[in-house]
């Protein structure tokens, strides 16, 4: 089965996460997730990440934090996913290749159409706002 390693961003500002809904061209259309992409053969997780989302989102983001890695398997591959909170960045977020942004609260992510992969993240990430000492 094919493997492929992805990063993703938390980016947290006033109590709100921002979620990204995949474009009419990328797989699984239509679908929202933690913005980010694929980690390049050699290339660095953090730095992964600071190149999609500003690739993606035109976002020049300060350090990241690590969050939570899940694993999930689709029909068609492995997806590991790393996840990272980050709460410093330049600009605003810009549509490039998704459909729309959203800044949600933590409470509300479940409520959204969540690629398979991003609901376990999601779900962690309540309960770390609900109780941020654990």
């Amino acid at each position: 089965m094919k493997r492929i390693f992805v990063v993703a961003a938390m980016l947290l500002r006033n109590e709100q996460v921002l979620l990204a809904r995949r474009g009419p061209a990328q797989s699984m259309p239509g679908q929202w997730e933690f913005p980010g992409g694929k980690v390049e053969a050699g290339e660095e997780p953090e730095a992964a990440l600071a190149r999609e989302l500003l690739e993606e989102l035109a976002l020049r983001i300060g350090p990241p934090v690590f969050f939570a890695e899940v694993i999930h398997c689709y029909p068609a591959f492995e997806l590991r996913l790393r996840a990272y909170l980050v709460r410093e960045w330049e600009g605003e977020p810009v549509l490039h290749e998704h459909a729309a942004l959203a800044w949600v609260p933590p409470a509300e992510l479940l409520s959204y159409g969540l690629t398979a992969a991003d609901v376990p993240l999601a779900r962690k990430l309540i309960t770390f706002r609900e109780n941020p000492s654990t």
